[in-house]
């Protein structure tokens, strides 16, 4: 038994509601973009909604997305040890969510910009982060999102300022 929301629930319950979609079991399925909305759609949802589950679960990755990797601080470092602390946790998090296409692509990019290590590495990175958009519908679709692939040209994927403007509040 584990608690969600206060409430005592199975195993099966709790992994159920989890809102990561690897651990949530999502990795291989979406939801058709009719069902919720899904990228950077679910910045335009009223601010009154309740949301299922499922739309939980497409806020939830879009905040991560844009916050963790397409904002990573290590992307715009100009300090090396920034940098190399940013390959540690995207190497660190790779090992666990080893078919996750988006950190192989941030790895890549990262590594290149410390261009430490020797081209045949870099390049079998890159190769696997292809082949892991290639063979998965689920990343095919994040990357038309959010344009994950643009890494492994050595580029940051483009977020519109207004996704990651902080508001001053009065």
């Amino acid at each position: 038994m584990s608690l969600v929301n206060g409430h005592k629930t199975s195993g099966k319950e709790a992994q159920a509601f989890n809102l990561n979609p690897v651990r949530g079991g999502q990795f291989n399925q979406h939801n058709s973009p009719n069902e919720v909305a899904s990228g950077y759609d679910v910045f335009s949802l009223p601010p009154d909604l309740v949301p299922s589950r499922r739309q939980l679960a497409e806020i939830w990755f879009t905040f991560n997305m844009v916050a963790n990797f397409l904002r990573m601080p290590a992307l715009f470092a100009t300090c090396e040890e920034r940098l190399r602390n940013g390959i540690r946790w995207t190497e660190v998090l790779s090992m666990a969510y080893p078919e996750d296409a988006s950190l192989s692509c941030l790895l890549y990019y990262l590594k290149a910009r410390l261009s430490n290590d020797k081209a045949g590495y870099l390049q079998e990175v890159r190769s696997e982060a292809l082949h892991k958009i290639k063979k998965s519908r689920y990343w095919r679709l994040r990357d038309r999102q959010f344009n994950i692939s643009a890494f492994l040209d050595r580029v940051v994927p483009y977020v519109d300022p207004k996704y990651v403007e902080v508001e001053e509040f009065p």
